[in-house]
C-alpha cells in the first residue's frame, strides 16, 4: 500500500510540473526486484511526457528484456525514437513491435503511418493501415492515415475522400485538417485549401505544425 501511495504522489507531482520530485519519489523502487520494471517504465514515461525523449529512451534501454516480458516497452522505445527523429532506428524497431503486437489496430496504424509519412515501404505501410481501418472503420485517426497514404502515392482524389471523412469524425484535430488542406491544394481546389488551413489554425496543435501551416498560407496566398 505504501508503494502504491508513493506512485500516486509521484503522478500528482508530475501533474503539477515538478518532474524532479516525481522521479525522486519512486526511483528507489528501481532496485526492488518486484517493482524494478514498473518503476523504470513509469520514470521513463515521466521523462517522455515532459519531452526528454533521450532520457526516456536511455531508461528503457536499461531494462533487461531477457529477464522480463514487457510488450509495452517496445512501443515506448519506438515512440521515443520517432520523437527524436531517429528514423532508421525507429523503422528498425518496428519489426519487433509488430511481432509483439501482431493484431493490434493502434500499433498497426502507428507503424503504417510512419512508414507512409517517411516514404518507406509504402505497400507495407498501406497494408498495416488498411488492417487498422478494417478493425475500426469509424476511427478518424486511422482513416486519416489511409488518406495520407494515398496522398503520398499521388492519388489525391482518393486521398480527399478519406481525409474528408476523417475530418468529419475528428473535426478538432489540427493535423487531420491540415492533411485535407494539402490534398485540396494538390488538385487545384485552392480556395478550399486556404479555408481548411485557416480553420486548422483555430484548433489546438503543436508549435511546429502551426508554423508549417502559416508558411503554406503565406507562401501560397499572400
Amino acid at each position: 500500500s505504501w508503494i502504491i501511495v508513493e506512485f500516486e504522489k509521484s503522478y500528482l507531482y508530475e501533474q503539477k510540473g515538478n518532474v524532479d520530485l516525481a522521479v525522486s519519489l519512486i526511483e528507489k523502487f528501481s532496485k526492488n526486484s518486484d517493482f524494478s520494471t514498473k518503476t523504470l517504465l513509469r520514470i521513463s514515461n515521466i521523462h517522455r511526457r515532459n519531452k526528454d525523449y533521450e532520457k526516456s529512451l536511455q531508461i528503457l534501454n536499461s531494462v533487461d528484456t531477457s529477464k522480463v516480458d514487457v510488450p509495452e516497452l517496445h512501443y515506448y522505445k519506438s515512440l521515443n525514437l520517432v520523437h527524436l527523429q531517429r528514423w532508421k532506428d525507429a523503422i528498425d524497431s518496428f519489426s519487433t513491435l509488430l511481432k509483439v503486437y501482431p493484431n493490434n489496430a493502434e500499433i498497426s496504424n502507428f507503424v503504417g503511418y510512419i512508414l507512409v509519412d517517411r516514404n518507406t515501404r509504402l505497400d507495407e505501410g498501406i497494408s498495416l493501415i488498411n488492417f487498422a481501418v478494417n478493425r475500426e472503420p469509424q476511427n478518424g485517426f486511422f482513416i486519416d492515415s489511409l488518406g495520407w497514404a494515398y496522398y503520398k502515392l499521388g492519388e489525391y482524389t482518393k486521398a480527399i475522400i478519406y481525409l474528408e471523412r476523417a475530418v468529419e469524425i475528428e473535426p478538432q484535430e489540427m493535423e487531420i485538417t491540415d492533411h485535407l488542406g494539402d490534398a485540396y491544394y494538390k488538385v487545384g481546389r485552392e480556395k478550399e485549401a486556404r479555408l481548411v488551413w485557416k480553420r486548422a489554425l483555430s484548433l489546438n496543435g503543436n508549435d511546429e505544425l502551426i508554423k508549417k501551416i502559416k508558411v503554406k498560407l503565406n507562401s501560397n496566398f499572400y
